[in-house]
Order: C-alpha cells, then sequence, then structure tokens
C-alpha cells in the first residue's frame, strides 16, 4: 500500500500546501473531481481545526497528515499533540451516524466536523499518549468513481 507522508508547522499558511498535495495524490485514485474535492476540504477544515483549536494558533508544533493509497479507498490520518478535542466533538465524530444538528447542539467548531462527516465515508478520532488521530476515509464506490487509469 503506498503512502505519503506530510509534516507542517501548526501555521493556517502552511494548510493550502497540504490541500493541493492531497488535491494531486486523489487525482491519481479512481475519485471523481467532485470527490476528489471532498478529500481535499476535509483535510484542510481538519488541519483548520488541529491548529485553531487543538494548537490555539500557537506555531512551532507539528501536524503530521499521512495518505494511504488502497485498492478501494484512500485513508488519511491528521495527527497532533495538541490539546485534542472536547468530550462533546468526540462524540459527534464517533457516532456511526450523523443528521443536520440543530445550530444550538454544536459548539464553536462543530460545524466543520458535521461537513466532515457528510462528506467522507468513515471518521474516527482517538487519543493514545496525548497523541490524537483523525482518521478520514473515502471509498471508492461507483459513485464517487470516474474511469481508473493506472499510474
Amino acid at each position: 500500500m503506498p503512502k505519503v507522508t506530510l509534516t507542517i508547522d501548526s501555521n493556517l499558511d502552511n494548510v493550502s500546501l497540504v490541500g493541493v498535495s492531497i488535491q494531486g495524490l486523489c487525482m491519481l485514485t479512481p475519485l471523481s473531481p467532485e470527490a476528489i474535492h471532498d478529500v481535499q476540504l476535509c483535510v484542510v477544515e481538519s488541519i483548520n481545526n488541529v491548529i485553531e483549536h487543538s494548537y490555539t494558533h500557537q506555531e512551532g508544533y507539528q501536524v503530521v497528515i499521512t495518505a494511504y493509497l488502497f485498492n478501494d479507498r484512500v485513508m488519511l490520518d491528521i495527527v497532533d499533540t495538541g490539546k485534542g478535542m472536547d468530550e462533546h466533538l468526540r462524540q459527534v465524530v464517533n457516532a456511526p451516524h450523523i443528521k443536520s444538528p440543530p445550530e444550538s447542539d454544536l459548539p464553536e467548531g462543530g460545524w466543520g466536523l458535521y461537513i466532515i462527516k457528510s462528506k467522507m465515508d468513515e471518521v474516527t478520532y482517538q487519543t493514545t499518549n496525548n497523541t490524537h488521530t483523525l482518521r478520514l476515509v473515502k471509498r471508492f464506490t461507483q459513485h464517487s468513481c470516474k474511469i481508473y487509469r493506472r499510474i
């Protein structure tokens, strides 16, 4: 399984570089242009959340993004060592299904997670030894695919 790891400093100016890189990587998969855009949007939103909420806009910390390419999906891990998500947001992320919540039910940052959950096929969050991992998975379904070209 091919994989690519990108490491950036916790500065919002670096996020667009990852977005373009993920877009390019996804163009090598059978994902449709719309699905590629969704993956890029979700990765950028996830990294923005890490920088804004987990690192509270403090520079000098690492955000590590690893993309794995499988025959049937792309899987992306966004890893940080900041303060992590609060319990309510963890429940939103790890809930098996998500529906559009009333605005009052989501704290600041919750709408981004709603968008991520609605665009990706799987979203999970876990913390181990103060290392937080948000995992995003997009499957290559007939609906999300273009004609596949092997490299």
